[in-house]
């Protein structure tokens, strides 16, 4: 009898090894084929396996946007715009709800028909909606943004209003950032602009940073030129605040940043250090060497430096280092 109940559940074994799969798994299924087709830019093979997702299937919602997607790349338009629909009526609360207004964009964009951001209610899509109307009308794009930087509209959006202009090349656009770099905004979006141009500005931009270094009174507004020299790589406007900036704490950023922007500073840090009345540069100095990993350079300070304090800034950089170099400097100072 016992052998009789264990060859009865082999049965059921394999009868259910060989069952029919759910609905669920012929959905996941067709969901993956769907993506390997889309990977393989197999559109046609895609758009027949997202279409094998059942409607309550949990992957429906996502083969829907996938199968607009696919079918926008064959060119067919207006079967996208019909699948992108039926998701938004469908699947009103879905995650894929944002991607697909921004893919109904582009399909109706690469239609030809008349893309309208003064019309569209969402704030990320209005600026989806001027992204791509930069591709075929810049012209009227630019007041555009310059209206969504001036309007009431959260930071996020206007953040990213200045890095599309900053894009565009254009005369325009640029003095547009220019203006607000200046101060004639919020001071958030002044640091922002004056960010982007250190980034995307060029050799104009970084002199347009310059004389508002120089005008300006805001520590914030000058610290973050500062960093925006950094990122261009503008060694000698960092050099330049770090030898000659009256206020004590932008000075000492200034020779830190030299520090950040590699051991090619050496030289100039080392110049800085015997230079300098205030001991809080001397420290910052430091930093700098121990920011570009520079354990020669700081051994041979500690053995010149005759200051207490000082030479125990050196040493305790050094003793986090763990390089041979400084290693050997520990065990030279126990052996004295």
């Amino acid at each position: 009898m016992f052998k009789l109940i264990q060859i009865a559940l082999m049965c059921v074994g394999v009868a259910l090894a060989f069952a029919e799969p759910s609905a669920d798994d012929r959905g996941e299924v067709s969901y993956q084929a769907g993506m390997g087709a889309l990977d393989a830019k197999q559109w046609q093979n895609a758009i027949q396996q997202f279409d094998g997702v059942p409607p309550d299937n949990a992957r429906a919602d996502g083969a829907l946007y996938w199968k607009a997607y696919a079918l926008n790349k064959l060119g067919r338009r207006q079967e996208a715009l019909t699948a992108i629909a039926q998701l938004r009526k469908q699947y009103a609360r879905s995650q894929w709800v944002n991607d697909a207004k921004a893919l109904e964009i582009e399909v109706k964009q690469a239609a030809g028909q008349t893309v309208s951001p003064e019309a569209e209610p969402d704030e990320e899509l209005k600026l989806i909606a001027i992204q791509s109307l930069m591709n075929t009308d810049p012209e009227r794009a630019i007041p555009l943004l310059e209206g969504v930087l001036k309007g009431n509209h959260p930071s996020k959006l206007k953040q990213q209003a200045l890095f599309v202009l900053l894009q565009t090349g254009s005369p325009r656009a640029r003095q547009i950032v220019i203006e607000i770099a200046k101060g004639n905004s919020n001071p958030e979006l002044q640091k922002k602009a004056i960010e982007n141009l250190g980034i995307f500005g060029g050799a104009e931009s970084r002199q347009t940073l310059a004389d508002i270094y120089a005008s300006s009174t805001d520590v914030g507004v000058k610290r973050k030129i500062l960093e925006s020299f950094m990122v261009a790589g503008d060694r000698a406007r960092i050099l330049t605040a770090a030898k000659s900036e009256s206020n004590p704490e932008l000075r000492r950023q200034a020779i830190q940043l030299l520090g950040v922007m590699g051991n090619q500073n050496a030289p100039d840090i080392l110049a800085l250090y015997a230079s300098a009345h205030d001991k809080s540069d001397r420290k910052a100095a430091i930093e700098a060497l121990f920011v570009q990993g520079n354990d020669k350079a700081l051994i041979d300070l500690a053995r010149k430096e005759t200051d207490p304090e000082l030479k125990r800034a050196i040493v305790q950089q050094l003793s986090v280092m763990g390089t041979k170099d400084a290693t050997d400097y520990m065990m030279e100072i126990l052996n004295k």
